[in-house]
């Protein structure tokens, strides 16, 4: 997983580079508890992945959710960018399971996810 945060607008960019596993999460962890710490803005997270990787193991998946569960009063907003199906089923989790807004957008509209972020 790609993590990059950009300092002008507050967002933070993952981009996945395989199968999700826990240590994707771990590290997503800890960037944002260094955000927390230095006192940086986060406008929200900005998902950007063509097709939905899927876990490495049910083990990772459920770090998935200790992540969630948190980080879910830290995270204002999230922006999913991709073409796959899974993303609608992550928008109802999202709302069920996180107190961040969650909103899905094509993979080619990063600049329109960017934009809602921001607002």
């Amino acid at each position: 997983m790609e993590i990059t945060y950009s300092t002008e607008y507050g967002i933070l960019e993952i981009r996945p580079t395989g199968s999700l596993g826990e240590e994707d999460f771990k590290s997503l962890a800890r960037e944002l508890e260094t955000l927390d710490k230095d006192e940086r803005t986060l406008n929200g997270i900005l998902i950007h992945t063509e097709d939905f990787p899927g876990y490495k193991s049910f083990s990772d998946m459920l770090a998935h959710g200790e992540f969630i569960a948190e980080f879910r009063d830290r995270i204002p907003k999230v922006a999913v960018c991709t073409d796959s199906t899974v993303a609608g089923l992550m928008q109802v989790i999202g709302k069920v399971f996180t107190e961040a807004e969650v909103e899905k957008f094509d993979y080619e509209n990063k600049d329109e996810a960017e934009k809602w972020l921001l607002a």
